[in-house]
């Protein structure tokens, strides 16, 4: 045997192996796993992909996405609809977004609606939907043109400017105040599954800059703490006023946050992890997230590791671990897609991102993975496309039951007509979405795994495609607004 024939055995050996080890990934695939994708509206990172698109655009764009996530096998969206001040949905008091219509404050056409068009068909295609606000950022840059109702002319004394940017003062309980009503309108008027925060609290450090909030510091500082224990207790008073928010709005709502990947350093806490970040969350952003999961205050989190697995002083590996052992709220862990390719050597490795999702589904106590961003997809990224379609999301997954519910939903009468199936439920309100169970087989028709699930969808009816002949057995089970799976249908041969 020559050499370069050994090269070549060799290498296709190790292929086999890793394709053998990726397919025993995807046949342990839970039945229920987080399987999320931020979709980022400030500067149009993901959507829209530019401002002042027609509506007819708008949705254009947004059935694309949806689409392609179904075909990836994604089941939740964390979309981006204020991300300073600024609204991507009807709000009562604030503008609506630049990114969106091209000048801060001006409608869209005919009444479009983002937020509730994105949920309609996110719901349609089985697919959660969580409206992710950024609380505390009002503005982005110095020339940002803003509307005459933006908070910065309607509260200018709620404004702090920091490295050319603009925050409404987590210290301030009467802004803390309007954020929450903002929250609640979200919740009551929106058929969404859960709000969404991501990192942003008080401002990442920028060398020799300081934070101006000693005014609130002296006015609100009843307690006589340190400005650090100050801050933090202003933030934790947010988390649980607004998880209480959303609570009372829809009790079946979830409330998250994606924080900094690093809670703190083990040299500086025994509780931290075994990392030396130059920045923590708990220090530098004043976010305790332990204390948000101890006390019942998030329904989930979503730590933002976004390091790669040999990184020297902020490890995945070491992270998703630390993470993993936290109590208190569902564990996602969250992957920094734009990496891929990009920066480190080991973001060249085609292998990172699988074994980073491999390793956050082998870790018990974490439910799953949410990547960011979407627009990242319109990359090679390394064969993550193949990877996620043919082996890691190749079954279908419903997201993780959090709460309880004490539901009886029963499916009724289900029928075929022509290519398509139809069926009624008995309570279609409190129903979220259903499970279209699908058989080759009379006798496997009493399973309910994740390999029997077809679609998911929110609609009471659904069609066979173009190409989809034979004939199968099919079964419907409601999931109900808690993720809660009810009792599955009789069989029917279609």
């Amino acid at each position: 045997m020559t050499g370069k024939v050994r090269v070549a055995t060799i290498v296709a050996t190790l292929l086999i192996i890793q394709t053998i080890a990726y397919g025993l990934w995807a046949q342990e695939a839970p039945k229920r796993e987080m399987r999320g994708i931020w979709v980022s509206s400030v500067a149009n990172i993901d959507w829209p992909s530019r401002p002042a698109l027609s509506s007819e655009q708008l949705k254009a764009e947004t059935i694309g996405i949806l689409d392609n996530l179904v075909r990836l096998g994604f089941n939740c969206v964390f979309l981006q609809v204020r991300p300073s001040a600024d609204a991507l949905y009807n709000s009562p008091t604030e503008p609506w977004s630049a990114y969106l219509t091209g000048s801060q404050g001006a409608a869209p056409a005919n009444d479009f609606d983002p937020l509730q068009f994105w949920t309609e068909e996110a719901h349609k295609r089985g697919i959660e939907l969580h409206a992710w606000i950024n609380p505390f950022r009002a503005t982005t840059g110095k020339n940002q043109q803003l509307a005459q109702n933006h908070i910065t002319s309607t509260h200018p004394e709620w404004i702090i400017y920091y490295d050319d940017k603009g925050y409404i003062d987590p210290g301030n309980p009467e802004a803390r105040k309007y954020i929450y009503n903002i929250i609640n309108h979200i919740a009551q008027n929106y058929d969404i599954d859960g709000i969404h925060i991501d990192d942003y609290f008080y401002p990442y450090p920028s060398p020799k800059k300081t934070f101006a909030d000693t005014a609130s510091f002296r006015i609100y500082n009843t307690q006589k703490l340190t400005i650090e224990q100050w801050r933090r207790q202003n933030i934790n008073t947010f988390v649980k006023e607004a998880h209480q928010t959303v609570k009372d709005a829809k009790p079946w709502l979830l409330f998250g946050v994606s924080p900094f990947g690093v809670w703190r350093n083990d040299k500086d806490d025994k509780l931290g992890s075994k990392t030396n970040a130059g920045v923590t969350a708990y220090d530098a952003l004043n976010a305790d997230i332990l204390a948000w999961m101890h006390n019942g205050w998030i329904d989930y989190v979503i730590p933002q590791i976004y390091w790669e697995s040999t990184h020297p002083t902020a490890n995945f590996n070491t992270l998703a671990e630390w993470w993993s052992k936290q109590e208190g709220c569902q564990i996602y862990i969250g992957h920094a897609l734009y990496k891929i390719d990009n920066g480190a050597p080991a973001w060249k490795d085609k292998d990172e991102m699988p074994q980073q999702l491999i390793k956050a589904r082998s870790i018990s106590n974490i439910d799953g993975s949410v990547m960011f961003s979407y627009k990242q997809f319109s990359r090679e990224l390394l064969g993550l496309h193949a990877f996620l379609t043919d082996t890691f999301y190749r079954t279908k997954a419903l997201t993780p039951q959090i709460k309880s519910s004490n539901e009886s939903i029963k499916i009724g009468e289900i029928k075929k007509k022509k290519h398509i199936l139809q069926w009624t439920s008995s309570d279609d309100e409190n129903t979220r979405f259903y499970v279209i169970y699908r058989y080759n087989k009379k006798k496997d028709c009493g399973s309910t795994s994740e390999s029997h699930i077809w679609r998911i969808t929110s609609e009471n009816s659904i069609r066979k495609e173009n190409g989809e002949r034979g004939k199968q057995f099919y079964r419907v089970a409601p999931l109900d607004k808690y993720r809660k799976e009810h009792n599955a249908s009789k069989k029917v041969k279609f």
